[in-house]
């Protein structure tokens, strides 16, 4: 590789890295069929040596992108507009490029657009914002299956389109590292061509895991201390208690655009946030035995995207 061409990687890595991409180390469990979300709740509030405290429940919306001949899908990958409710008031929204899972994996990577207020798409004579066409879709999925034929649902899915092929070549974060995976895959026809396919709505309960002094004692832990922007509030509070991970309780519900297809999906996703990354992988590994042996969990991989393209034979 010659020194321009160098040059040039280095300039992309360091743009990638200067929006704010990076990767999750993160593990992932399903539930069994017997197995209920409050009773979950109650079971890992004291689990061994591990605590947890459960301190929001925020609410997600998704609308995922594919081509018509499953290339996301097929190469790993998932493409999403997000919308995030939080503490039933704070409303935010991301298009998020994510890629897949498997034993050899733990660490996922997650690329992200995060400012969408600052788009609009064209509607006719009028420019429309691009978070009030993803707010009426998500409102018309939000009341019904009745109502999926509505031809306002639609139209605004069309407007998604139009955005996509308008913005397909331009300087938006998924769009970017697809181009830079793979630009023959990835051309720019290739992403014009990305429509809405799978659409899904996630209540998520968010919590804090960690550990008391003594077991941080009898371990030989540092006690993982950020700035305060960085450390939870509840730790800030509680200085005896050790703040391993955070975990993510979704149950969510996905479905065809027609409405005509559904599947639930129930998950556990624990996310280190340790300060010294090997302890927390060797932590996350002995929290792994005990919610293997203890709750009958099961070690998972595959996202919410793959899961629901295959249970809803989108991805044949």
């Amino acid at each position: 590789m010659d020194i321009k061409k160098r040059l040039i990687t280095i300039l992309i890595l360091i743009a990638f890295q200067a929006a704010g991409q990076g990767v999750e180390t993160q593990k992932k469990y399903s539930f069994s069929d017997k197995q209920n979300i409050k009773a979950f709740v109650a079971s890992t509030a004291s689990l061994s040596n591990f605590k947890s405290h459960y301190h929001a429940l925020n609410i997600y919306y998704d609308l995922y992108l594919e081509t018509d001949k499953n290339d996301l899908y097929n190469m790993g990958f998932s493409l999403r507009f997000r919308k995030r409710i939080m503490h039933d008031s704070i409303v935010s929204y991301t298009f998020q490029l994510k890629d897949e899972m498997n034993v050899d994996k733990e660490v996922r990577m997650e690329i992200e657009e995060k400012e969408l207020d600052f788009y609009n798409v064209k509607d006719g004579l009028k420019w429309t914002p691009l978070t009030t066409v993803l707010d009426t879709i998500f409102n018309f999925y939000n009341k019904s299956t009745k109502e999926k034929d509505s031809v306002i649902f639609y139209h605004n899915l069309l407007l998604i389109n139009s955005w996509i092929n308008i913005k397909a070549n331009g300087a938006i974060a998924p769009f970017q590292r697809l181009r830079h995976i793979d630009s023959l895959t990835f051309n720019n026809r290739k992403i014009q061509s990305l429509r809405p396919v799978l659409i899904g709505k996630s209540a998520r309960k968010r919590g804090h895991i960690f550990i008391n002094q003594q077991y941080t004692q009898d371990k030989k832990l540092p006690f993982n201390r950020k700035n305060i922007n960085e450390t939870p509030l509840f730790f800030q509070q509680n200085p005896t208690y050790n703040w391993l991970f955070e975990s993510s309780l979704d149950d969510a519900t996905f479905s065809t655009l027609n409405g005509q297809k559904t599947v639930n999906i129930k998950e556990y996703e624990v996310e280190n946030k340790f300060n010294n990354e090997i302890k927390g992988r060797i932590l996350l590994d002995e929290y792994e035995d005990v919610l293997i042996n203890s709750l009958g969990l099961s070690v998972k991989y595959d996202s919410k995207f793959k899961q629901s393209m295959q249970s809803l034979q989108l991805s044949n």
